[in-house]
């Protein structure tokens, strides 16, 4: 396993992988492009790189780097999981990016607050890792999604860019010059959610870095956009099936808030 970070002054990141690997994105977005095809990553979604490909990273939010956690397990295990098919014919290696679920998401801070406890690299941060591969192989859709249209791409820039900010349906459909019965109708076909809730998941992402590190929950709430604590709580508890103080609680490292500060700043970290 590796924690990642690029900061959005190194604009262009050039590199060829040589092994299976499975990106979650913990904070920020980036595009990803392999030969003509390019989507950005955020983190609702979790990137499947193939063996063998050549990639670039580029960062299209102004001021915006990002952090992910690449697991890159040997074939042997991803052909366990695959159940024996080869890795590169799995539908999620197929379609190279696929939603990011909410347990993959806890499960990912929690081998990032091992690591910072210097546990990362035993038996637990193991089988955490472990848990992630089949968590994401296991939701992969069916079938291979096609690569998000430039519109969905653009709206996501949008999103990932006003997070924290009241956002419209109309406002945003005008700006991306579509009407706003086929930006949602798009958006849901191709990220498997509405606008609306791709936006909270945004901002609940966020909390799950923000929260060891903020005394106060209502100002990290209204920070991130929400209406008050008790909307923020309401929201938190039913994504992550447990409450802020509860989670904040759980997090035993500063670990984060380091990482947080590498994607500001020039950072020495590639894949």
């Amino acid at each position: 396993m590796e924690d990642s970070a690029l900061s959005f002054l190194n604009p262009v990141a050039l590199g060829h992988s040589s092994d299976y690997q499975v990106v979650v994105p913990y904070y920020g977005a980036f595009t990803w492009a392999t030969g003509r095809l390019s989507t950005l990553m955020d983190v609702n979604r979790v990137l499947f790189v193939r063996a063998g490909e050549d990639f670039r990273e580029t960062h299209p939010i102004a001021g915006t780097g990002h952090a992910s956690l690449i697991v890159t397990p040997n074939v042997q295990v991803l052909e366990e999981m695959c159940r024996g098919a080869p890795v590169g014919r799995h539908v999620a290696f197929q379609s190279t990016s696929q939603p990011l679920g909410i347990k993959a998401r806890l499960l990912t801070h929690r081998i990032l607050n091992l690591a910072a406890d210097g546990g990362g690299e035993g038996l637990e941060g193991d089988e955490l890792a472990i848990a992630v591969l089949q968590d994401v192989l296991a939701n992969s859709m069916d079938r291979a999604l096609p690569p998000p249209a430039r519109i969905v791409n653009q709206t996501k820039q949008i999103l990932n860019a006003r997070c924290c900010e009241a956002v419209r349906l109309d406002d945003l459909a005008r700006e991306l010059g579509v009407s706003g019965v086929y930006l949602t109708q798009s958006f849901t076909r191709s990220e498997g959610m509405p606008l609306y809730r791709y936006l909270m998941q945004l901002r609940l992402s966020r909390a799950l870095i923000e929260l060891p590190h903020r005394d106060s929950i209502t100002d990290l709430a209204l920070d991130l956009g929400f209406s008050s604590h008790s909307h923020f709580t309401a929201a938190f508890r039913a994504s992550f099936g447990l409450t802020p103080s509860e989670f904040r609680a759980s997090s035993l490292s500063q670990r984060t808030e380091v990482s947080v500060q590498a994607i500001r700043y020039p950072s020495s970290a590639r894949r």
